[in-house]
């Protein structure tokens, strides 16, 4: 679902009306959008591995998304 779309704005409507968890949420921001970012796992046999984390989306193809996890 985009963020756009009509289901979304449907969607937030609802939750706004119902859930006052979520409209204290919406209200202050604390829903944001994917960012790149370092990402950190601490593997049982190899310990500590650290990667970038980025999500791409083909222009010819806004439906979909390429997760990457790059080592750092």
């Amino acid at each position: 679902m985009r963020l756009s779309s009509d289901r979304h704005r449907a969607l937030i409507g609802r939750l706004l009306e119902e859930n006052s968890d979520f409209r204290i949420q919406w209200a202050e921001h604390a829903v944001e959008r994917f960012a790149s970012r370092q990402r950190v796992f601490e593997h049982p046999e190899d310990g500590r591995r650290v990667f970038e984390h980025h999500s791409l989306v083909p222009s010819d193809a806004p439906g979909l998304s390429v997760v990457m996890y790059v080592p750092v």
